[in-house]
């Protein structure tokens, strides 16, 4: 099916395919297939689109090619970013380096690395003497000397595959070194696939190419989608829920793949399973797809969520977080997340903010970097299992943790266990973070393995950022320290500014230490042998 919809709809319904289950799935496809390319200039062509009155910005929608890539329109540089140099807010600011004639950007869109967590677009209004500017305003002010680049200009089309629309004209221009006819090229149309329908169960489908969601806005009782393949979003795959509440959702066994923007949105739910879904390749092309806040993540739980089970997904490369489960009462079971953050920073593979009574247990994340392509003077910050915003009452059990900046990190909270945890090869196992308006009460840490294989690595970090003193430690006890590279093993900032570092030994007599410590220190050293073998390959 090409450019199919359907919008709402309130009786109890089921929307599906039947017929083999072995042969592959029925497509509602969102786009169209673009012909008729006409010469315009050099190597530009051009082809006129139809009924695109759904588009509002010059580079909504999203373009993909028949070797299956998502094409980026012309931009300026092709690579990397220019950066804000001067007279900056949140409607403009300057830089000396764009010497182009007054009026030249007007128009264009101007996509910005706003803070560590943001990307933010908006179209420029007016350029003169290397000034641009734009309204609204940026939910953030781009800090001195961060990235950001220009678009949706048909001078910018210099390289294969580069791309403008035209809103005012409804044409498509592309850069082609050979024959367009011979590439096949789809461009979204459609907003949405299925919008606002309600009480319904939506299973055994393929969605593709649409501009926002190709499920906006389903809504409770007993809503259920299963079983469906989703790729190539302008912004999100599934879109769930609105104000006040939503209930009884299931989002099951599902494939979603190449989003711009977020995988699974959930709002204002209560209630909801998200289970055995494999989620791909979201957020990863910077500036593109959603803008400002929450944007680039697999699994996104916002709004006043409450009695989540998450369990069982696999998040696979995201531009931001992996899984983020704000409200209470979630749990976060048996999911894999690896190479999250890839182009963003300051949160991570499980991310949960001003939340409480969350339980994450038996989970595993792996290779999540954080990102600072586009800042200036950042170090990168991801944390595996990231307690924000004085998050409480929440469980960390049983979790395996690698290959990252950090393991756990609590910023304030009160009640938080931290149990029979496996972190490995992280620049610090655990974080605990006191500012003057999040407080440190309770914490215990029992039964972990903390695995240390190079200096400056920490199985403990405490920083108390307000200055004096918040943390009210509870039980520490049985954890086991592999410090493979000798050396200290716990750092506190008690006072901050300070640093006191401790190895096992005076780690285990500090009064507010671990006296029940284990460990080793020094390379670690396992000798195996060949008892068989059971072929030549």
């Amino acid at each position: 099916m090409s450019c199919f919809a359907i919008n709402g709809n309130t009786a109890p319904s089921t929307i599906g395919s039947y017929g083999d289950p072995a042969k592959p799935l029925p497509i509602i496809h969102g786009g169209v297939k673009i012909s008729n390319w006409q010469k315009y200039s050099g190597n530009i062509f051009v082809s006129k689109l139809k009924d695109l009155t759904n588009t509002t910005l010059p580079t909504d929608g999203i373009i993909v090619t028949g070797d299956g890539l998502i094409r980026i329109p012309g931009r300026f540089p092709k690579k990397g970013w220019l950066r804000a140099q001067s007279q900056i807010s949140n409607t403009g600011f300057t830089d000396g380096n764009l010497t182009q004639a007054s009026g030249y950007w007007n128009g264009a869109t101007i996509r910005m690395r706003s803070s560590d967590w943001t990307f933010e677009t908006r179209q420029i209004q007016s350029f003169s003497g290397g000034k641009l500017t734009w309204n609204p305003p940026t939910s953030y002010t781009i800090p001195p000397q961060w990235g950001y680049y220009l678009d949706s200009k048909i001078e910018l089309l210099t390289e294969m595959f580069d791309w403008f629309y035209d809103t005012s004209s409804g044409q498509l221009y592309m850069f082609f070194t050979d024959d367009p006819s011979t590439h096949e090229v789809f461009f979204a149309l459609e907003v949405y696939g299925i919008n606002s329908v309600t009480n319904s169960t939506i299973e055994n489908l393929a969605f593709s190419h649409y501009t926002v969601a190709a499920v906006y806005n389903f809504r409770e009782p007993n809503a259920t989608i299963q079983y469906c393949q989703f790729q190539f979003m302008g912004d999100s795959a599934i879109s769930i829920g609105s104000a006040p509440t939503s209930i009884n959702i299931l989002v099951k066994g599902n494939q979603i793949s190449n989003c711009l923007g977020r995988g699974i949105i959930m709002s204002y739910v209560t209630s909801a399973v998200v289970r055995d879904n494999v989620v791909r390749d979201v957020g990863m092309i910077p500036g593109l797809g959603a803008s400002g806040e929450n944007g680039a993540t697999g699994i996104l739980v916002q709004g006043p969520a409450r009695n989540f089970l998450i369990q069982n997904n696999t998040v696979l490369r995201t531009g931001y977080h992996g899984i983020r489960f704000d409200g209470a009462g979630h749990v976060i079971q048996n999911n894999w997340v690896t190479f999250a953050m890839m182009t963003l920073n300051d949160g991570g593979p499980y991310y949960t903010y001003q939340s409480t009574n969350n339980k994450v247990f038996n989970n595993y994340a792996g290779f999540c970097p954080g990102s600072i392509d586009g800042t200036y003077n950042q170090g990168p910050i991801s944390n595996a299992v990231y307690l924000d915003g004085e998050s409480s009452n929440c469980i960390v059990d049983n979790n395996v943790l690698e290959g990252g900046v950090g393991g756990v990190l609590v910023n304030g909270g009160n009640s938080v266990s931290i149990t029979r945890n496996t972190i490995f090869n992280m620049s610090t196992s655990v974080f605990i973070i006191e500012y003057s308006q999040y407080a440190v009460n309770k914490l215990d840490i029992e039964n972990n393995i903390f695995a240390n294989i190079f200096e400056e690595q920490y199985s403990i970090y405490e920083r108390c950022a307000s200055g004096y003193s918040r943390f009210s430690f509870g039980n520490w006890s049985n954890n086991f320290y592999y410090n493979l590279a000798y050396g200290p093993i716990v750092t506190q900032e008690v006072p901050y500014g300070s640093k006191n570092r401790y190895d096992l030994k005076l780690w285990r007599e500090l009064p507010t230490g671990d006296s029940t410590a284990k460990g080793t220190s020094g390379n670690l050293r396992v000798n195996y042998k060949i008892t068989s073998v059971e072929s030549n390959n």
